[in-house]
């Protein structure tokens, strides 16, 4: 599935952005990682104990998905310009005239600007994590 969307993605645009790349690689990762740390720190190994992680897993990218849009709408914009300019700051030889963005609104533009630019995949971690979760359900009714 993924190798489609993938194959699909680098025939219509060569260029590939980088955000696409990323969702391509880390949701499947988190995944994986999350249904072998449910999987094997439970020791469940019957039926019960494969639906619990495939459903952990599945809302696990979930939340991560909706962190990454919640992010791509700015929530997290005003954190990590405060933590930007304390670390900035630090430096002696600062000046407010060195930075690309002297004040939190020109940050804020900036960034709105770069991410209407970019735009936003969500395709990845939405359809796994509903496969996952599906999956999950399936399996834990089929026990019952």
């Amino acid at each position: 599935l993924y190798l489609f969307a993938f194959l699909r993605i680098c025939i219509e645009d060569c260029s590939m952005k980088k955000n696409i790349i990323v969702s391509l690689v880390v949701y499947p990762i988190i995944a994986i990682a999350t249904f072998c740390l449910c999987f094997f720190v439970r020791g469940n190994y019957e039926i019960t104990g494969w639906a619990d992680a495939l459903f952990f897993s599945g809302v696990f990218v979930l939340l991560a998905g909706i962190l990454t849009i919640l992010s791509f709408f700015g929530a997290f914009d005003f954190l990590v310009y405060g933590f930007r300019s304390v670390f900035k700051h630090m430096n002696r030889n600062y000046t407010n005239s060195q930075d690309k963005y002297p004040d939190y609104y020109a940050y804020s533009e900036g960034k709105k600007a770069k991410r209407k630019e970019e735009g936003t995949f969500i395709w990845v971690w939405l359809s796994l994590s509903i496969i996952l979760i599906v999956l999950g359900l399936i399996l834990d009714s089929t026990t019952r």
